[in-house]
C-alpha cells in the first residue's frame, strides 16, 4: 500500500520522517507485524501475521526469536513494540472478575524477545500500550461493545488509510508502525501536567 507523505501527514496530524523504516509489533501468539518505509514523497505500508504452532510454547518463543531477528537484522530505523497490560475475564464459577496473569506473562515474554533482538541489532525501540498508541492518532474504539476495540482500529484504517484489512491481528501493528515514522511523537502514556507555581 502506497500513500503520499503529504496525505498521511494530514491524516495523522504529524510530520513524517523521510527515508525511515519502522517496524510495528502487536505481540500475541498470532503476532501482527507492520513494515512502514518512507522516501522523499511516499509512505509504503506492508503488514503480515506470524502464526506459530501453539502446542509447545518453547517452540513459539524460538520461532518468534528467529523471525524477529531476521526482520531486525535488515535495515531498520525504529521498532515499536506493543506493551502488555493485565486483562480480566468473568469467571461464572466464582462470579468474579479474574486477572489473566498467565496471558500477561506470556505476552511480556514475546515483547521481551523482540526487545532483546532490537537491542542486539542496535535498532532504536519504543514500547507503548495499544490504547496509548491509538490515542496518538485519535482513533475511537468506543461503541463497538466489550472486547471489540480492534474493530474501531480496523474501521479507522479502512476509512482513513483506505486499507480493507483482513487480518485483525495486524491492525494495531499498523498503528504502532505509523508511530515510528512520526516526528516528535510523545511515546509516554500520559502527558505530565505542569505544576502551578505558588
Amino acid at each position: 500500500m502506497e500513500i503520499s507523505i503529504v496525505k498521511l501527514e494530514k491524516i495523522l496530524n504529524y510530520k513524517i520522517k523521510k527515508h525511515c523504516i519502522s517496524l510495528g509489533w502487536d505481540t500475541a501468539e498470532i503476532c501482527g507485524v507492520s513494515v512502514i518505509k518512507t522516501d522523499d514523497k511516499n509512505v509504503y505500508l506492508d503488514w503480515f501475521v506470524l502464526e506459530f504452532d501453539k502446542k509447545d510454547i518453547n517452540h513459539v518463543y524460538n520461532a518468534l526469536s528467529k523471525e524477529s531477528l531476521k526482520l531486525l537484522s535488515q535495515k531498520c530505523d525504529i521498532c515499536i513494540i506493543e506493551d502488555t497490560y493485565l486483562k480480566f475475564f468473568w469467571n461464572p464459577r466464582t462470579r468474579k472478575q479474574q486477572p489473566q496473569v498467565e496471558v500477561m506473562k506470556k505476552l511480556t515474554r514475546f515483547g521481551g524477545i523482540i526487545l532483546a533482538n532490537a537491542i542486539n541489532n542496535n535498532v532504536e525501540y519504543q514500547i507503548i500500550g495499544a490504547t496509548s498508541a491509538r490515542s496518538k492518532f485519535k482513533i475511537k474504539t468506543t461503541g463497538y461493545g466489550r472486547g471489540n476495540a480492534k474493530q474501531g482500529v480496523i474501521d479507522w484504517i479502512k476509512n482513513k488509510l483506505q486499507i480493507d484489512l483482513q487480518e485483525d491481528n495486524a491492525c494495531d501493528a499498523i498503528v504502532l508502525g505509523c508511530l515510528g515514522i512520526c516526528e516528535d511523537i510523545d511515546f509516554s502514556s500520559k502527558k505530565k501536567k505542569k505544576r502551578k507555581k505558588t
